[in-house]
């Protein structure tokens, strides 16, 4: 018969174990919960300690099985994808603004066709990035997975599983959980990128950005909080130097905006976060805007957690957080995703 104190102990030594690897299983939630705590002691303290064991974990990779059931569901998730949303009464059209910035939009089909009156007139903020590489001979086609956990989470997956079926694409995984242009001193992506992108330089780049960037952050000795004229003008002048970092060997670049959340200030911060980032975009000619909360929802920017597609079925749309897409609801972006990439090769072959 055990003693008591061998009882203690082997529950104390359960306790812990069970810890650890809840602690292991978690590192990736713990690494977002800490970016997207304000600017302060508690951030300053749990920042670098959540990152510096999320590295570990990964390092030494304790996160294999993690990955490997991510993986597996992904697998199985490949026979579930909905049907293209045009089915549903949904037009998805490419539209080009009076500055050539293009924009994919989701259109309710009608009978009529409006016209909008659009001037010829240039902007003194275009912004002309390179002429990209042609890419219409026989070398593959360069493809970069941009972003945060909002790229990482369902909408990679999804994307990584259509673009293999073609033999001529090579994907470029540049994506990480846990970041942001909103804070430069966790994760600098101006230096970081070029880093993950390796000598590839990529044709054709994907961006899904911005979900941790909703905070307050700290200059020197000047917090800046969230929404107020001076963190807009840091903010956008940051998403300006990244497209320019991104486009600088003439990659074209599609930007996906945020969706609705289901957390009501959480949305409205994510919905300030998108309205910038497209003003700076629409500065761009090279630079496409695709708003997803269109093709998830026929209300716009209500937030979805389900649909019911043409089957009758009903769809996961978003994660149990409320936040990320599902690979259910990554695929009512897909047909319109891989569209803008077949008329960007369009246009390298006119050229």
């Amino acid at each position: 018969m055990l003693r008591r104190f061998d009882s203690v102990k082997r529950m104390a030594a359960t306790l812990a174990t069970a810890t650890v690897i809840g602690l292991i299983i978690e590192a990736g939630g713990l690494s977002i919960w800490a970016q997207r705590l304000e600017v302060g002691v508690l951030r300053e303290i749990a920042s670098p300690i959540v990152q510096g064991w999320e590295q570990t974990v990964s390092f030494v990779h304790l996160d294999a099985p993690r990955r490997w059931a991510l993986e597996v569901k992904t697998s199985l998730a490949n026979v579930m994808m909905p049907e293209p949303i045009t089915a549903q009464g949904v037009d998805t059209t490419l539209q080009v603004t009076e500055n050539n910035t293009s924009t994919v939009v989701a259109q309710k089909k009608t009978n009529t066709t409006k016209k909008s009156k659009r001037s010829a007139r240039k902007t003194e903020s275009e912004v002309a990035l390179p002429v990209a590489v042609n890419f219409s001979g026989n070398e593959k086609i360069q493809i970069a997975l941009v972003g945060d956990s909002m790229m990482a989470v369902g909408l990679a997956p999804v994307l990584r599983r259509a673009l293999a079926k073609e033999k001529n694409v090579n994907v470029i995984r540049a994506y990480r959980s846990g970041t942001g242009l909103g804070r430069p001193d966790v994760f600098n992506w101006m230096e970081e990128y070029p880093k993950m992108r390796g000598l590839h330089k990529p044709h054709i780049i994907i961006c899904a950005i911005g979900a941790n960037d909703a905070q307050g952050f700290q200059i020197d000795r000047t917090v800046y909080a969230f929404g107020t004229p001076q963190w807009n003008t840091v903010y956008a002048e940051r998403v300006r130097n990244f497209l320019n970092l991104l486009g600088q060997d003439g990659a074209r670049i599609i930007w996906l905006g945020m969706p609705a959340m289901r957390e009501p200030n959480f949305s409205k911060r994510m919905m300030a976060v998108s309205a910038l980032t497209k003003s700076v975009v629409t500065e761009y000619k090279q630079v496409t805007w695709l708003d997803p909360n269109p093709f998830l929802n026929d209300e716009g920017t209500v937030f979805a957690q389900f649909r019911v597609n043409q089957k009758g079925q009903m769809i996961r749309l978003r994660g149990d957080d409320g936040i990320h897409l599902s690979d259910e609801g990554a695929a009512y972006l897909l047909p319109s995703i891989l569209t803008w990439i077949q008329a960007q090769q369009k246009l390298a072959v006119q050229k």
